[in-house]
C-alpha cells in the first residue's frame, strides 16, 4: 500500500512540475522577441498537450523512477535520458502528424530543458519530505557486516532505505563476505519469501553501475563485465 502511495505521489507530483515549466515556457516565450512569429496567445492549449504529459511520466517510469531507488545524482542522469527522449518522440509526433505548426517549438524545448532542472530539485525535496513523513521509508535488513555500506545507505533519506533487525523485511541486504555456501542458502530462502535482495560487493572503489550482466546459460550462471568508459 505504502508503495503504491509513494509512486502515485511521484507522479503527481511530476505532472505538477511539467504543468509549471510549461507556463514558465509559455511565459518567456512571450517576453522573447527575437521571431518573426507573433508569440503563441492560447495558454491552455499548451497546458492541456496531452502527449507531452504521457511521453514523459511513460519514459520516467521506463527508466525505473517510480518504481526503483536510486541515488540522487544516478537517478539525475536517468531523468535527464528519458526527458531527452521524451523531446524528440513529441516533436517528432508532432511533425509527422503535420501538428508542428500548432505548438511553439520554443515553448516545447524550453519546458524540457527546464524539467532537466526542476525535476531533479523537485524530487530531492520531495523524497525527504515524504521521507519525514514515514510514507518514502522502506524497511531493510543487513545480513553480515559492512559499516561502511550502513553509513552511508541508511542515513540517505533520498534511498528511503530504514534499518530493521528483522530478517522479515521486504529488502534484504547481503554482504559478500559471506561464505558461497552460505549465500546461495540466504538467497535461496529470500526468494521464496518474495523478498528483494541487493548484494554489496566486496570490492568499492570500482563503479560497477554501468556495468553489463552476461548469461551463461549451459553454465547456469552470470559474468559481470565492468568497462572503462573514460
Amino acid at each position: 500500500m505504502k508503495n503504491g502511495t509513494n509512486r502515485a505521489v511521484l507522479i503527481l507530483a511530476d505532472a505538477a512540475t511539467i504543468f509549471i515549466t510549461i507556463i514558465m515556457a509559455f511565459i518567456l516565450r512571450q517576453w522573447c522577441d527575437c521571431f518573426e512569429r507573433p508569440a503563441p496567445s492560447d495558454l491552455g492549449h499548451y497546458v492541456g498537450f496531452g502527449l507531452f504529459y504521457a511521453v514523459t511520466v511513460v519514459l520516467l517510469a521506463f527508466e525505473g523512477v517510480y518504481t526503483k531507488r536510486y541515488d540522487f545524482w544516478q537517478e539525475l542522469e536517468r531523468i535527464t535520458r528519458g526527458l531527452f527522449l521524451a523531446a524528440i518522440i513529441v516533436l517528432a509526433v508532432l511533425t509527422m502528424t503535420k501538428q508542428s505548426e500548432s505548438y511553439s517549438r520554443f515553448v516545447l524545448i524550453t519546458a524540457f530543458a527546464l524539467l532537466a532542472v526542476l525535476l531533479p530539485l523537485q524530487k530531492y525535496v520531495l523524497k525527504r519530505l515524504l521521507f519525514r513523513l514515514g510514507l518514502w521509508r522502506h524497511k531493510a535488513a543487513m545480513v553480515g557486516e559492512d559499516p561502511f555500506f550502513e553509513e552511508h545507505v541508511f542515513t540517505n533519506p533520498y534511498l528511503g532505505y530504514v534499518q530493521t533487525l528483522s530478517t522479515e523485511a521486504k529488502t534484504l541486504f547481503i554482504s559478500s563476505s559471506k561464505s558461497v555456501e552460505r549465500l546461495e542458502e540466504i538467497l535461496h530462502e529470500a526468494l521464496l519469501k518474495r523478498q528483494e535482495v541487493i548484494f554489496i560487493p566486496l570490492v568499492k572503489n570500482f563503479d560497477f553501475s554501468d556495468a553489463h550482466i552476461v548469461h551463461l546459460f549451459n553454465a547456469r550462471t552470470n559474468l559481470i563485465i565492468v568497462e572503462n568508459n573514460l
